[in-house]
């Protein structure tokens, strides 16, 4: 009987191939063992990938929209912050101006309408805010802000005043200069745009508009209120203290009666909030989906993967001990 063998220069490049190829194998098992994906995503969808494609731009669609729900989530929350120190600071100063009026002393009246002109600085400053650059109350003009500066308005507002000497007078003065079409307050007040800010497009169904600017009627009412105060207790106008504390009591009552109109604007704006997180969980629930139909279509069974990446491991162990064993052998030792 004759006997075939392998030379040794054969049997080197026999176990170098072999080496090669469970090393590879080895390298491809740890990959998919990590990503969770087979590497040849052709096999499974059998060399069609359009319903691969379809699932791969539905993911890159939910990244836009997760960014959009982000920024729409930041923008919202800037603004509400923004409308609540407005109507706390309102309140606050509604209660101090009564407290004020009915005290009927000069420097009581004084103080009031310096809190009340800081107050009219602090409001102006929350409805400047911004959000990455991009002011909040504007409308469609957010790169620019939505109100000019405070004290440049009450500047503003006491060159229109000039001349007035009364409560009467500086009152109606005051409201029209705020609320007349086309008066001071939209000259040179209200820096913004008319239009609202484009909406955010929060899912294929769903977007998000927010329209709350600082030319609203409900916020115009309110720097109508603070700055009747801030000017009552102007020594240029020379009022009476009898007449001081009527216009710092009918500021106090007024701000009382507009806080519900802020009270809207923040409840308009929680629902935009409301829907932003509804949408969120929307998108995150098609995400959740498009990872199973793709883990279904390119998914890398685990428990298989490691069992054959186990196997794979004890294959190369052996022949490296087989390899290290054959590299002993001589003719020496074989003789002896």
């Amino acid at each position: 009987m004759s006997v075939t063998g392998i030379g040794d220069m054969a049997l080197h490049f026999m176990l170098g191939r072999q080496n090669t190829r469970l090393n590879e194998e080895l390298t491809s098992l740890t990959t998919m063992l990590s990503t969770g994906e087979v590497l040849d995503k052709a096999n499974p969808v059998t060399g069609d990938y359009f319903v691969l494609g379809d699932i791969e731009r539905s993911t890159r669609l939910l990244d836009a929209y997760d960014t959009a729900t982000t920024e729409a989530g930041i923008f919202l929350s800037t603004a509400q912050a923004a409308l609540a120190s407005v109507q706390d600071g309102a309140q606050s100063l509604a209660s101090d101006l009564m407290t004020a009026a009915q005290s009927g002393t000069g420097t009581g009246l004084s103080v009031a309408g310096q809190n009340a002109r800081e107050a009219f600085l602090g409001i102006v400053s929350n409805l400047n805010a911004t959000v990455t650059g991009r002011a909040v109350f504007a409308g469609s003009g957010t790169d620019g802000a939505a109100l000019a500066d405070g004290d440049a308005i009450l500047e503003a507002l006491a060159m229109a005043l000039s001349g007035e000497t009364t409560a009467t007078g500086i009152k109606a003065g005051i409201e029209a200069w705020f609320m007349d079409a086309g008066g001071g307050f939209e000259a040179s007040g209200y820096a913004g745009e008319t239009d609202v800010l484009a909406p955010f497009q929060l899912n294929r169904g769903t977007s998000a508009q927010f329209g709350v600017r600082a030319d609203r009627v409900e916020i115009r009412e309110v720097l109508v209120q603070v700055a009747t105060a801030a000017f009552a207790t102007d020594e240029s106008f020379g009022l009476s203290l009898s007449a001081q504390q009527g216009l710092l009591q009918d500021a106090g009552e007024g701000l009382l009666a507009r806080l519900d109109g802020l009270t809207e604007l923040r409840a308009e704006t929680g629902a935009l909030e409301e829907r932003v997180e509804q949408a969120e969980v929307r998108n995150a629930s098609a995400r959740a989906s498009l990872e199973i139909s793709r883990a279904d279509l390119i998914g890398a069974d685990p428990y298989d993967t490691a069992t054959r990446l186990q196997s794979t491991q004890t294959q190369l162990e052996l022949l490296y001990t087989a390899t290290a064993r054959l590299s002993q052998l001589t003719l020496a030792n074989y003789l002896g």
